[in-house]
């Protein structure tokens, strides 16, 4: 039997079929896909490494060194008084005793100096300091009130505060130890915390204690110490908060105390021994802000 022939066309499409397949193989890559990424990673890494060594070869900046002062430098930077400043308190020098001492344009003494100076001297200096010798003054003002205010704020700081009035105002001022360059070192951190100072030497000035005072009307007192009629300010779950209230109640001039009949802690003021006075501290204390209700104790 014999094979049957393939026509010439078929011949001719078999043969185009095979020259596309041989051509289509030239054309493609040899190896696979992963072949790629060994020369792709090598070139990363060298990327990375030149970018990380860049620093250290090709930097243009030189180190920085720090000159240490000598010693005839450091002595020539010792405190200068300003002029200006003792001439224009030297009325008040006259009138108080206390010797201001200006603070110089720039940090006048260095760590290192005062370090030499003083040994005892240590970079953390204590706030408190009981000795007045020196001082650093904060304000001076009319209201005792605003004087007190500041002086316990300075004093929740850490600082030993002192309230003075050698004449018509009151003069707030922190202790600063016994030598310069503690009351210096004061100074600079009071500054820190936002306060104006000017220093002061008081050699011969003892402070004076300012005494408690009560804010009077003619015939009238808000600071009462009969608690006949009382006025309620307050009822707290805690004492915290009734010491709170109390202590901010004292403070603009009443008299307040501290009870617990219950469960609570009442705040209430000591409001005099007749209703008409007990009637006049009701309505201070509702000015004040305060809700308030009259009782009267029973005796």
């Amino acid at each position: 039997m014999k094979r049957r022939g393939t026509s010439r066309d078929e011949r001719e499409t078999r043969a185009d079929t095979h020259r596309r397949i041989n051509e289509h193989k030239k054309k493609r890559f040899p190896g696979s896909a992963g072949y790629l990424l060994i020369p792709l990673t090598g070139l990363i890494v060298v990327v990375a490494l030149f970018f990380a060594s860049r620093d250290i070869f090709f930097s243009d900046k030189s180190p920085l060194y720090q000159k240490l002062p000598s010693e005839s430098e450091v002595n020539e930077e010792n405190i200068a008084p300003d002029v200006e400043v003792l001439q224009a308190e030297t009325s008040e020098v006259a009138k108080t005793g206390e010797e201001p001492v200006p603070s110089p344009k720039e940090p006048p003494v260095k760590k290192a100096q005062m370090e030499k100076d003083s040994p005892k001297f240590s970079t953390e200096v204590l706030k408190f300091q009981k000795s007045h010798l020196w001082g650093i003054q904060l304000a001076m003002s009319t209201s005792k009130t605003d004087s007190e205010r500041l002086a316990e704020e300075v004093r929740g700081k850490g600082y030993n505060s002192q309230i003075t009035r050698p004449g018509e105002h009151y003069r707030i001022r922190v202790n600063g130890g016994e030598d310069q360059q503690t009351a210096r070192k004061i100074e600079q951190m009071l500054k820190a915390d936002g306060y104006d100072t000017l220093l002061v030497h008081s050699p011969s000035i003892d402070p004076i204690p300012v005494e408690k005072e009560t804010v009077m009307v003619p015939e009238f007192s808000r600071y009462q110490k009969n608690d006949t009629w009382g006025v309620q300010v307050g009822m707290f779950p805690d004492k915290a908060g009734a010491v709170r209230v109390s202590e901010e109640v004292r403070k603009k001039g009443f008299n307040p105390e501290i009870t617990k009949p219950g469960k609570y802690y009442r705040v209430r003021v000591k409001a005099g021994i007749d209703q008409k006075t007990a009637e006049k501290i009701n309505i201070l204390l509702k000015k004040e802000g305060y809700n308030t209700l009259m009782v009267r104790s029973s005796e």
